[in-house]
């Protein structure tokens, strides 16, 4: 697992691969999360639409059964109406009027006159029938017919119902049947009766308009005749019964009675009538295809124009001494460009440098240069601090003099940082290890290009409290690893140290705003403080250990962290610490230096 990371982390490529396939992973993971909400939205406009389309059907029916009604009163009510007041008048009961044999030739006249009317209005009534409180027939007008054996009765107020014809084992027609009262009294029995005849095409193609928009489908069903009327549109198919829409997943049903015995349902598709979602959806997926494919483009142009270039480049410095007169040959513009060129213009210098130094001073050194090398054959494996630190300072002289500043600094700062962890004694001031940490943030500010910023605050009450000798580097370093690193914006490593008068403690609180770790990761180095191991590689686990052995068990170290916002390190300690208890130590340390 470590190789693996080792890996990841030295490589670019792979870094980036790893970032295309998480955000792969976002992606079609909101697909998902979007394809479930759209096929809950549309299940939802499916069951409004539905609802609608039922009440619009119903709606429109009533509105036909209004028509009918009206044309019905202007048809046999008021010709009748004036029939039976003359009769009233005649001193004889109208409830006892035989109608089917003393409607006279004027009545029937005007009535025929009105049947013209309405045909004119509505061609699908094809017969109209009186009827006399006896049912039997008074008047026909148009077609003949005869009542269906199940409707012989006389109504009480206005009816409407399928009837089953004579041909065609699925044809049927309506029947509107309107009750004649003397005047507008309804508590006597009717006198009579109107029936109307009608093709059921005018209510099929009522029914037809409102769904012919959508894929759905209606039907009307009476208690003689199931299924007596299925009318589908758009993408709902054929279907012999209502019932297979009803077994179907994708369709959401309504059903509702519209007139005494007569039922009307809707059917909606749930997917078939939302273009625009459809359309939506393979624009996303076109946008996440897109997506896909820009990240495979960034991750090959990423390599061929960042990794590989990067990596030549390091071959190259790898090779530079063994080859001396090799020079890069990358003809490119760019911030790479100027790299590979400062590079060359570089080793182009330092060969005239050297040139110059080893033709203008290789007389004068070259007994210096014998008694060097015996003296590094004789001490090759026994480098002592003192010759490090002449030898940084060489660096740092010859660095001021060939006006490198940045070397001369960095090397200073190396020096000093070296000096500090080797010479005195393992007991410092506050005041020490803060201006040690401003030297390591040096080093760190030309590493990481101005990236990370090192920031220090104390109490003045703390500055020249004690603490063990390079005890805020590591967490420093670790904040930096571990926080700040793989972070791709300038971020900001804080240390604070309070003095807590009242528990005579030190407070030191190390944060950063870098990556942050997520919960996984967060138990695991919280693991590592509360068991620390000497192998361990994380920082954490060294300095537990330190801060057991210079104060056994009166320390409290604990962390807080969030991915994506940062972590933050807090150690609390006593303000005094015994220094004779490590005098010993620190004299041993430095006969060994």
């Amino acid at each position: 697992m470590n190789k693996i990371i080792r890996q990841i982390k030295s490589s670019i490529l792979l870094q980036l691969t790893g970032i295309a396939c998480l955000i792969i992973i976002v992606l079609v993971t909101a697909m998902a999360i979007l394809q479930n909400y759209i096929g809950a939205m549309e299940r939802e406009n499916a069951e409004t639409l539905c609802e609608s389309l039922l009440k619009q059907s119903s709606d429109a029916l009533g509105l036909y059964q209004e028509n009918i009604r009206y044309q019905a009163s202007l048809f046999c009510r008021l010709p009748l109406e004036s029939f039976l007041k003359e009769e009233k008048s005649g001193g004889q009961e109208a409830g006892r009027k035989d109608l089917s044999e003393n409607v006279g030739e004027e009545i029937l006249s005007e009535m025929q006159k009105n049947y013209e009317r309405i045909l004119l209005k509505n061609g699908e009534i094809t017969s109209i029938a009186v009827y006399d409180g006896n049912l039997r027939k008074a008047a026909v007008f148009g077609r003949d017919f005869d009542l269906a054996p199940d409707q012989k009765y006389m109504r009480a107020k206005d009816d409407f119902s399928a009837v089953k014809a004579d041909g065609p084992e699925n044809d049927y027609y309506y029947c509107y049947y309107y009750p004649i009262y003397e005047g507008l009294s309804y508590e006597k029995p009717p006198v009579g009766m109107c029936v109307f005849r009608m093709e059921h095409w005018a209510l099929d193609g009522t029914l037809r308009n409102i769904i012919s928009r959508y894929s759905a489908a209606v039907f009307l069903s009476d208690r003689y005749i199931p299924d007596m009327s299925l009318i589908t549109s758009g993408n709902a198919g054929q279907a012999d019964t209502f019932d297979e829409f009803r077994d179907k997943e994708d369709f959401i049903v309504r059903e509702g009675n519209w007139d005494r015995g007569i039922k009307i349902g809707t059917a909606v598709s749930a997917t078939g009538n939302w273009t625009m979602e459809e359309g939506t959806r393979n624009a996303i997926w076109r946008l996440y295809f897109l997506a896909a494919a820009l990240l495979g483009i960034l991750i090959f142009y990423s390599y061929s124009r960042m990794a590989r270039p990067l990596h030549e480049i390091t071959r190259f410095i790898n090779n530079a001494m063994t080859h001396p007169d090799d020079r890069l040959r990358v003809r490119r513009e760019d911030d790479i460009g100027v790299v590979a060129k400062s590079l060359n213009h570089m080793l182009d210098e330092n060969q005239a440098m050297i040139r110059q130094i080893t033709e203008g001073k290789i007389r004068l050194y070259e007994e210096q240069i014998q008694r060097q090398k015996m003296e590094i054959l004789a001490y090759r494996n026994q480098i002592n601090p003192h010759f490090l630190y002449n030898t940084l300072s060489c660096i740092r002289d010859m660095a001021v003099f060939y006006d490198v500043d940045t070397i001369a600094e960095m090397t200073m700062a190396l020096s000093d940082i070296f000096r500090y962890a080797v010479n005195g004694s393992n007991i410092v001031t506050v005041r020490d290890e803060l201006e040690y940490t401003q030297i390591y943030a040096t080093i760190i500010r030309y590493r990481h290009m101005d990236k990370i910023t090192i920031v220090t605050q104390a109490d003045d009450d703390a500055l020249e409290k004690h603490i063990f000798r390079l005890m805020l580097q590591p967490l420093v370093e670790n904040a930096i690893l571990h926080g700040m690193v793989e972070n791709i914006r300038p971020g900001t490593v804080s240390v604070k140290i309070r003095h807590l008068a009242d528990t005579q403690q030190l407070e030191i609180v190390t944060s950063d705003d870098g990556i942050g770790m997520n919960e996984e990761k967060l138990a695991e180095v919280r693991d590592i403080l509360a068991n620390p191991k000497e192998n361990e590689s994380i920082g954490f686990s060294n300095i537990v250990m330190r801060l057991r052995l210079f104060y056994g068990d009166r320390y409290r170290i604990s962390l807080e962290s969030e991915e994506g916002k940062g972590t933050e390190v807090k150690v609390v300690i006593p303000d005094h610490i015994d220094v004779q208890t490590h005098a010993a130590e620190d004299s041993d340390r430095q006969g060994e230096l």
